[in-house]
C-alpha cells in the first residue's frame, strides 16, 4: 500500500480539496487507466530466533525480504516493457 493511503487515512490531509501525484512520464497527461506501477501484492516473512553461541540455527526474515527486494530490483532491470504487462 501505497505512503500516502496511509497519510489520507490519518487526516493529514483533511483540508485540502485537491490532491495530485507526479510520476515523470514522456509526457504530462491525466491518466485514469493502470500502469505498471499499480500493482499490489502482499508477503509474509517468517523467521526462527537464534541467540548467543548458536546463530546458525536461526532463519532471518529481515534477509529474506533484503534478498527479495535486491532481487526484484536486478530482475526489473533485465525484463523489456513489453514482456511485464503480462506478468
Amino acid at each position: 500500500m501505497d505512503a500516502k493511503v496511509f497519510m489520507l487515512e490519518a487526516g493529514i490531509f483533511k483540508d485540502a480539496d485537491v490532491l495530485m501525484m507526479w510520476h515523470p512520464n514522456t509526457m504530462n497527461r491525466v491518466d485514469t487507466g493502470t500502469n505498471l506501477a499499480m500493482f499490489e501484492a502482499k508477503f509474509q516473512f517468517k523467521g526462527k530466533t537464534a541467540h548467543g553461541a548458536r546463530p546458525h540455527t536461526g532463519r532471518s526474515a529481515l534477509d529474506a525480504v533484503e534478498l527479495m527486494n535486491v532481487g526484484v530490483n536486478f530482475m526489473r532491470e533485465h525484463i523489456p516493457m513489453e514482456s511485464a504487462s503480462t506478468m
